[in-house]
């Protein structure tokens, strides 16, 4: 491998799917991530993840579910195979996440207020659990 070269590269991502529930005025409760599968071809040497932001607002039964793919191009797999995939993951979504931000902010900008996620940092988070960030606003 080159050395002035990174050791992976960012190909970008695209929403795969949206199923997007929400009232007039309804706050959000909660929100949840979900990696949902994760891959690797050794021939391309290229890494993909898969996961899910799942959104529940007040006083709607159904959660909104989006999902979302990344790929990355591995450019040393000496440093792949050094770390775990929980780790690598966790990395890979923590590039990808700005951009989910701002597209289910986008997506969620309508006559209600768009949805703007935290910024978090999940780096060493095992996604493959569910991670829920529940709201502090009360219902007024």
């Amino acid at each position: 491998m080159n050395s002035s070269a990174p050791v992976y590269n960012f190909l970008g991502y695209h929403l795969l799917q949206a199923q997007y529930y929400r009232k007039l005025n309804s706050g959000i409760e909660k929100f949840s991530i979900k990696m949902t599968d994760h891959s690797y071809n050794k021939k391309t040497k290229n890494y993909v993840i898969n996961f899910k932001i799942f959104l529940k607002f007040n006083d709607i039964i159904e959660e909104s579910v989006f999902e979302f793919e990344g790929g990355f191009h591995i450019n040393d797999e000496k440093w792949k195979d050094e770390i775990t995939s929980n780790m690598l993951n966790s990395l890979f979504f923590s590039v990808i996440f700005p951009y989910v931000r701002n597209k289910i902010y986008s997506i969620t900008d309508d006559i209600n207020t768009g949805v703007q996620l935290p910024i978090i940092d999940l780096r060493g988070v095992d996604l493959t659990k569910d991670t829920i960030f529940y709201s502090n606003r009360e219902k007024k």
